[in-house]
């Protein structure tokens, strides 16, 4: 393939993203009174619903961040995790009908569907963390990298996770259902709300296997150091993603023709 005809079909691959991306939007908040307020509603409410319960037992925050900014830190990874791994999974059989067009793949589903969640929650924490700054809490990100590095991370273990278990439930319908339940567990064992460091004894080492609660300290190190913190597991987090990813990508491309009829 030439460079010119390389370029045309990157050209033609964005617009079809992009269209996708805005259909996504349309059909998730055009309905809607509230719209993308209602993402800075989702995620306000969290947080302060949790600092009021740390109020109330006298917890403080268990780093040298504000509370606040410490909870912000764990509702928007968490975030992009459960809604990326729904959206992704519920991606191609809510847009079924757009396969008939011969540009657009199932793969152009699943991305584009995680896409607009990644992107709102890295803006709904930048319009936060702005709102924090202006009410005068005092911080620093240390390691801007470290932070991105956290985001996109969790975004692609999100979507590779979701690619998996969208595969699997057309195989085994009741992964849906095994899916909502897990989650649930997994928002209380992925320290949205509370630090792996305040955990003693064994129970903290053992929910450190926990990759979404790695990506979550690792967002939360930028905010404390330049370096990540020692106990999290960035070569096992990164190996899961990588492999999850690879997995989900073949049996993407195996079962596409199933997926589309």
């Amino acid at each position: 393939m030439s460079s010119g005809s390389f370029t045309q079909a990157l050209s033609l691959q964005g617009r079809v993203l992009w269209a996708l991306c805005l259909r996504e939007i349309h059909g998730k908040h055009g309905k809607s009174k509230l719209g993308y307020l209602w993402e800075l509603l989702k995620t306000g409410f969290g947080v302060a619903v949790f600092w009021w319960i740390r109020a109330i037992a006298g917890l403080q925050s268990p780093s040298s961040m504000p509370l606040p900014l410490f909870l912000l830190l764990g509702f928007i990874p968490w975030h992009i995790f459960s809604q990326g791994v729904s959206m992704t999974m519920e991606a191609v059989r809510t847009n079924k009908s757009l396969l008939t067009f011969p540009q657009i793949f199932t793969l152009d589903l699943y991305v584009s569907s995680l896409l607009v969640v990644w992107v709102t929650e890295v803006v709904v924490l930048g319009i936060y963390v702005l709102i924090l700054t202006l009410a005068g809490y005092q911080f620093q990100l240390y390691a801007p990298m470290i932070l991105w590095a956290a985001l996109a991370g969790i975004g692609f273990f999100a979507f590779a996770v979701g690619l998996v278990l969208s595969i699997a439930a057309l195989f085994f319908p009741v992964v849906e259902n095994l899916v909502r339940m897990a989650m649930r567990v997994l928002f209380f064992t992925s320290g949205v709300f509370f630090s792996p460091t305040q955990l003693a004894g064994r129970f903290g080492d053992i929910v450190m296997w926990n990759p979404i609660l790695n990506f979550i300290e690792l967002g939360r190190s930028a905010f404390i150091t330049r370096m990540p913190a020692a106990h999290i597991k960035i070569f096992y987090i990164t190996c899961l993603t990588v492999g999850l990813l690879a997995l989900g990508l073949l049996l993407e491309r195996h079962v596409r023709s199933r997926q589309a009829a």
